[in-house]
């Protein structure tokens, strides 16, 4: 009965700490007033549990069913002009009260069925986004001014929506239906020129998005298509757009994309991630091969220039990375830029020079990662050594002369012995230091 009195006396303490505790959350947060005052009932439902059904109801039908409708709407104006059923005016106007009907509903829904309704948003802007395209490139039914302007807005619109619901989802629908619906529906005319100006308006729009929210799904999908779509034109459609204009999207493209990938961790100071850095790479090596199409570059002597230049400019920037505190973009322009040096030395020079070169550079880069105590040079000049051993066993030695041979080996070997001695000499500095840095890493 004592054991029973005093438990009673606890749960009667325990419920007074709670209610105090409820009223000071009260008076701290307006938002606290929606809370209801604590009171013992029965336990609470568990969590409803990821199940297939709730996926499919919830989610995955949404996207299905809009994507089949827009498809639908664009077969059926395909169809339509292949039979010249409608004018071309009344297909623009037709395809534009689909867009209306879409978004009327979607505001209506915006409340009760907020998903349904971003979901149905998308829908309206992707075919906007093609009724605009088309009427502008296949019919010629407004000037480029008047479709420049409908696309911003509606790139302005989706942004708007995309920022207020925080919804990816409705972005990353939008987008597909931006860069598809053009395909699914061809005119008569290949116009590359207004499909560029048109990718770059989305594009524009996604750069503002990259400086709001964190999107990569987003970032990456325009990265691929849009960069896919230039490459496509500069290699089997050189002929359309001209140089000029190539050279212009490449370069915008370069730098739009450049900054989708780092805007947003960089003005929050945050440290860019390791599939951050690889995208800027990739950013890179797609301008590379771009420029090399342009400039159509008929000897490795010529590609060496703009390789060289590359190669330059990612090592500054690797440098002011360091200042900045990125060390993943770091290591990785470091490395990229390295990789160029080592690809221009075949470039500009041959057989035994080659060979010699390599092995100049593969101990440079050792002395100066035990100098200034970098890993990273340390590790890219093994690599380099063993590349240059592969080198010299696999392919010099079917073509070297014997002078040519014991050169190559001498030099190999004594610079191998010098960088184990170093290793030996140094081993305290260069192992005590990694592992210093490993455990700072993991505390």
């Amino acid at each position: 009965m004592k054991r029973i009195t005093e438990l009673a006396a606890e749960i009667e303490k325990s419920r007074q700490e709670l209610g105090r505790l409820y009223h000071e959350v009260k008076s701290l947060s307006p938002e606290a007033s929606k809370i209801k005052s604590p009171v013992y009932s029965s336990p609470q439902q568990p969590s409803s549990k990821f199940s297939i059904e709730n996926f499919v109801g919830l989610r995955l039908i949404h996207f299905i069913g809009i994507i089949a409708l827009v498809m639908g709407l664009a077969i059926g104006v395909k169809y339509a002009i292949d039979r010249d059923l409608i004018s071309p005016l009344l297909r623009i106007v037709l395809a534009y009260l689909a867009a209306a009907i879409l978004f009327l509903i979607s505001f209506r829904l915006r409340k009760s069925y907020r998903l349904f309704s971003l979901i149905l948003f998308g829908g309206c802007a992707a075919t906007a986004y093609f009724t605009t395209y088309g009427a502008y490139t296949y019919y010629h039914l407004m000037p480029l001014i008047v479709a420049f302007a409908l696309m911003l807005l509606l790139a302005i619109a989706t942004i708007f929506y995309s920022i207020k619901y925080n919804s990816q989802e409705l972005a990353v629908l939008a987008l597909v239906g931006g860069y598809g619906i053009p395909f699914l529906v061809r005119g008569n005319a290949e116009n590359w020129i207004g499909l560029l100006s048109y990718i770059l308006i989305i594009n524009l729009a996604i750069s503002f998005l990259s400086f709001k929210r964190y999107w990569p799904t987003l970032v990456y999908l325009s990265f691929g298509v849009s960069w896919f779509i230039l490459l496509f034109t500069l290699y089997f459609r050189m002929e359309k757009i001209g140089f000029a204009y190539g050279l212009a999207f490449s370069i915008i493209y370069f730098s739009l994309f450049l900054v989708n990938t780092s805007s947003f961790k960089l003005a929050r100071k945050q440290q860019l991630q390791v599939g951050d850095a690889l995208v800027v790479l990739t950013n890179i090596t797609l301008l590379y091969f771009a420029l090399f199409k342009l400039f159509n570059f008929e000897t490795f002597e010529a590609l060496s220039g703009m390789t060289s230049i590359f190669a330059v400019v990612c090592l500054v920037f690797a440098f002011l990375e360091r200042i900045l505190g990125q060390p993943a973009l770091q290591k990785g322009l470091t490395l990229y830029g390295l990789f160029l040096l080592i690809i221009l030395v075949p470039m500009r020079f041959e057989q035994l020079t080659i060979t010699i070169v390599w092995m100049l550079m593969a101990a440079s880069l050792f002395v100066i990662g035990l100098w200034r105590k970098l890993k990273l040079l340390r590790l890219a000049s093994i690599v380099l050594f063993a590349v240059t051993l592969i080198k010299l066993v696999g392919v010099d030695s079917l073509k070297f002369t014997a002078i040519q041979k014991v050169v190559s080996y001498i030099l190999l070997g004594t610079i191998l012995l010098v960088v184990s001695f170093l290793y030996q000499k140094f081993k305290n500095v260069i192992f005590g230091n990694d592992s210093e840095q490993n455990r700072s890493d993991h505390s």
